[in-house]
């Protein structure tokens, strides 16, 4: 039997083991029950009920009351408890009560709550945690109810708590949708990148995770619901972390001249918050978002080869505090970077935020690419090996500043500088074979390319709430520039059979590019209250995008450098909008909604610059963009909301020159300038329910896309099979896609937690061959499953599974129709041994089924850590871990697009081994002692209390 198997029928078998335990446990437990009522005896709906023990105060459950204002604490063991009753602007009230085993439901009685009066004296029961509150549209966990190993990061508690998610790739996810952003103490960290704070600060700090959708800063001031938000969290930090210093320091080497490092250290106080953050690895780790910091130009973008998506190593495993994984599973990465962040609050009303972050990357690719395309009846085949290296340096700073003229007035000014230098060097060959495998063309290839880029924005946004409720005004302002050179040289060899023959030619270029880019945009926006929560909004808005490309092309020969007229260009363009609109809102207690209609004038001025000449292109675009937002709320966790918008895209640059860019000799691009913008519709309904009381979520989204003058490629195959493509606009494209989540605890023996995510989506594309329409209509299915135990304090064990479906479909020839299956299953177990020991290990099998391609490929992926924490109060962590133990570790991607499907393998960093310590800098060690048993100091390690009250979810 394979030991991926085994593997699996392990962690069930061990989950079952712990189901017997807790069914023989379960006759001598009982329910306790009861009621919460106000002074006048009305039922209190939503107050908290904490069960703590009467001996010592630790939590042991929890629970929010219902409608009737009843509540139930399920399967309590026997014991003397407290029970405690909380609610807002309420004094609590408690009683005691006994679980003897005799009976299965205990009657706590009618809790009466008075309101809360200062000259009341109230009673405090020490270690209260209250795990989850519900404020109106704000979800509120107490970090401090969910059990973490010490040296856990923000990303590890985060995994703890119902209703988020974190996926492999470290991306967090809540309530089904991806959190954009993450504020510490409301305050931004690093930008708008969710993942420094995530991966860089230590969980032991956090007070509170509050996640809420935050509305725009045009409907935070106005108090009028504007439709526009974002999925944010916002981090509350412990007091003591306010004022002092506290942070990570953590060094490792391994085999294969592995190494890492990484440091975080943190000093707030309460006007003033300063963060480092440093790291270096060649591990392929990252503690940002790669791409939120990778500025590629000219023909880095255009060849790069990196982000990837699939993969056979998964992004991310486990661990709480035992580091595992790696962010970025192709190829060879390393990695060095660090900035610095500050928060400064200069005076009540004025906030200052500036950050500035660099970042190192050297990325080595070594790829094969097989792709079969489809020219009508007759496909071919293109075989691609190539070997990148690309080194980057990116240089961002950020700046907010906010001020309060008055309680009326205020201003939000903004602004960023990016500079980024990049190399980048690709040898490769390529081949082109007909269905037969007869080989039509060859090309071997070597290029090198230097960019250079800088970037810098700023927007001012100055808004007046008059003394009328609901009128205001709004002044945007906001614009970017941006200049860069690349600088490339272009070998080739380059051949092709025809008849028999074989002809050959060689290319051997200097290709330099400079361009110049600069945008601006002024928004006017009046909002008129109409009584009865009604509302008119006027908005004016002016635009201007201008973009300048200067490519110069050389043909080196005999050493001489021969200007080349035909791949060199100059070519410059000025697209300008007007558009005034209208808006009624309408805002109720339940529902929102908003009707709208704006009008768009566009201008495209733009001009290519030939030698002895200049042609202009001039064209003028009107439309009329309608859009509707309808938001009903049956309940402060469920909720529905619909949005239809529209929207103007213009083409880009690229798209627009008549010039041909050969960088790749075997694949042409020529662009169009007779474009025209596309015209989108979207839809968009989504549901939302989180369930309070049994912790059961539900999330669903359905998004439907149409485009008019959608742009597209068409291609061209010559007799020699070389690749011509050129966009054009068509109609009639459409995509549709859904997702669900369902998210719940039950009970199997063993008290589990299922999350099942579900996800389609349907698109109806058009592509033109060699002048011949092809519609493809491409079908994705997606299905996971994971299970994990709830009762964490010794064992957290999660299993799963996850199956993916691609199905294409060409109109020209349904022989050539498209399918394949895609297959993941995972286990991550985490053992919590003694005192100082922790023992976690991953796996993952990804199964890529042959279908549409040659042969099934297998990609097991084996990791596992064990780690001693050891100084005092566990300060220190020594870890021994794993990766990649079965040396099967390779970049796999497959692609499915209009007229072909792609499948690539990369090496990629496989089997090693690594010693590493991470040192604890924050002061929660001897400082933060908890009370034990008796009233006596309990010295047991932090991370490690058999608090039950921290795994409360798990009823």
């Amino acid at each position: 039997m394979k030991s991926w198997i085994k593997g699996i029928l392990a962690s069930l078998l061990l989950l079952i083991g712990l189901g017997f335990t807790a069914e023989t446990q379960a006759q001598n437990r009982a329910d306790i029950i009861g009621v919460v009522l106000d002074s006048a005896r009305s039922p209190l709906q939503g107050a908290t009920i904490t069960l703590m023990k009467a001996a010592d105060s630790v939590l042991v459950n929890y629970a929010i009351t219902d409608a009737k204002g009843g509540f139930n604490l399920r399967r309590i063991p026997k014991g003397d408890y407290i029970v405690q009753a909380t609610f807002i602007g309420f004094n609590s009230v408690t009683n005691r009560v006994t679980v003897t085993g005799e009976q299965a439901k205990i009657n706590a009685g009618k809790l009466i709550m008075a309101e809360e009066d200062l000259n009341l004296k109230t009673v405090t029961i020490e270690g209260e945690r209250t795990p989850i509150l519900i404020r109106e549209d704000t979800i509120e966990y107490n970090a401090d109810a969910f059990n973490v190993l010490p040296n856990a990061t923000v990303e590890d508690l985060l995994k703890r708590m119902p209703g988020i998610e974190v996926e492999r790739d470290g991306t967090v996810k809540a309530q089904g949708e991806t959190v954009q952003q993450v504020l510490v103490d409301g305050k931004e960290f690093f930008g708008t990148d969710p993942k420094m704070a995530t991966k860089n600060l230590p969980a032991a700090v956090v007070d509170k995770v509050q996640v809420f959708d935050q509305k725009s800063d045009q409907a935070q001031f106005s108090g009028v619901d504007d439709g526009n938000e974002q999925k944010t969290i916002n981090l509350e930090l412990k007091e003591d972390a306010k004022a002092g210093i506290f942070g990570t320091i953590a060094a490792g080497g391994g085999t294969e001249s592995t190494y890492t490092g990484r440091a975080s250290v943190n000093r707030f106080d309460k006007k003033l918050q300063v963060s480092f953050l440093g790291q270096a690895n060649n591990t392929n780790q990252q503690g940002f978002s790669f791409n939120e910091y990778s500025n590629f130009m000219g023909g880095i973008q255009n060849m790069m080869r990196g982000g990837r998506g699939g993969g056979g190593s998964r992004a991310s495993f486990g661990g709480n505090g035992v580091q595992l994984g790696q962010d970025i599973s192709d190829g060879f990465t390393n990695t060095a970077a660090g900035g610095v962040n500050l928060n400064y609050d200069l005076k009540k009303g004025t906030r200052l935020n500036v950050s500035y972050f660099y970042n190192n990357v050297r990325k080595d690719l070594d790829a094969q690419t097989y792709q079969e395309n489809f020219l009508g009846e007759v496909p071919f085949i293109s075989e691609d090996s190539s070997r990148d290296i690309t080194q980057n340096g990116n240089h961002r700073a950020n700046l907010t500043f906010r001020h309060e003229f008055s309680k009326r007035t205020n201003i939000i000014v903004r602004g960023g500088l990016t500079v980024n230098e990049s190399e980048f060097t690709s040898v490769g060959e390529s081949f082109t074979l007909s269905e037969e495998g007869i080989t039509q063309n060859a090309s071997l290839q070597d290029y090198i390319s230097n960019s250079e880029s800088m970037r810098g924005n700023g927007s001012m946004t100055l808004r007046h709430r008059f003394k009328k409720r609901g009128r205001n005004i709004t002044l945007d302002l906001n614009g970017s520039t941006s200049d860069g050179t690349d600088v490339g040289d272009l070998y080739a060899e380059n051949s092709f059979f025809t008849r028999g023959r074989l002809e050959t030619d060689t290319v051997l270029q200097d290709q330099n590019q400079v361009s110049d880019q600069y945008n601006y945009r002024a928004q006017l926006n009046y909002t008129e209250p109409l009584g009865k929560r009604r509302y008119m909004t006027f908005q004016l808005q002016r635009s201007t995008n201008f973009n300048e490309v200067d490519k110069e092309v050389f043909d080196v020969e005999s050493g001489d450098a021969i200007f080349n007229n035909d791949l060199s260009n100059h070519y410059d363009r000025f697209f300008t909008t007007n558009r005034v609109g209208i808006e009624f809102r309408k805002n109720h207690r339940k529902y929102n909604f908003t009707i709208g209609l704006d009008g768009q004038t566009s201008v495209l001025d733009g001009r290519i610059f030939y030698p002895d000449s200049t042609v202009g292109i001039n064209q003028d675009f009107r439309a009329i963009l309608p859009d509707a937002r309808f938001d009903y709320n049956f309940a402060s966790s469920k909720r529905l909301s619909l949005r239809y918008s529209t929207n103007q895209n213009e083409p880009s640059i690229e798209q627009l020159q008549p010039i041909i860019d050969n960088t790749d000799p075997l694949n042409i691009y020529i662009g169009n300038p007779d474009l025209v913008p596309e015209y989108t519709h979207r839809l968009r309904l989504r549901y939302f329910s989180f369930n309070q009381y049994n912790y059961t979520n539900f999330f669903a989204t359905i998004n439907a896309n149409y485009t008019e003058n959608s742009i597209t490629n068409a291609k061209f195959i010559d007799t020699l099979f070389r690749q011509i493509t050129t966009p054009q606009n068509v109609d009639n494209a459409f995509n549709l896609t859904g997702f669900l989540n369902y998210g719940t605890p039950f009970q199997l023996g063993v008290k589990l937690r299922a999350n099942i995510n579900l996800n389609s989506s349907y698109s109806r594309n058009i592509v033109f061959v060699n002048n011949t329409q092809n519609s493809t209509d491409t079908y994705t299915n997606g299905f996971d499953l994971r299970l994990e135990n709830r009762e964490k304090d010794v064992v957290d064990i999660s299993i799963g599974a996850k199956v993916s479906t691609n199905l294409t479909q060409y109109s020209i020839n349904t022989e050539l129709d498209q399918s394949w299956l895609n297959q993941t299953y995972y286990a991550d177990i985490l053992l919590v041994l003694g005192k100082t020991w922790a023992v976690t290990t991953s796996l993952d099998y990804a199964i890529y089924a042959g279908d549409a391609f040659n042969e099934r490929t297998d990609v097991p992926i084996w990791k596992a850590a064990i780690s001693k924490y050891v100084l005092n109060n566990n300060r220190g962590e020594l870890t021994l871990a794993a990766y990649d133990i079965l040396n099967q570790n390779i970049g796999f991607s497959r692609t499915s697009q209009l007229n072909y499907i792609q499948e690539e393998r990369i090496t990629s960093l496989a089997r090693y081994f690594m010693l590493s310590f991470t040192y604890n800098l924050s002061k929660f060690g001897a400082e933060q002692q908890q009370q034990g048993p008796g009233g006596k100091k309990d010295r047991r390690p932090q991370g490690f209390q058999r608090n039950s009250g921290r795994n409360w979810w798990r009823r």
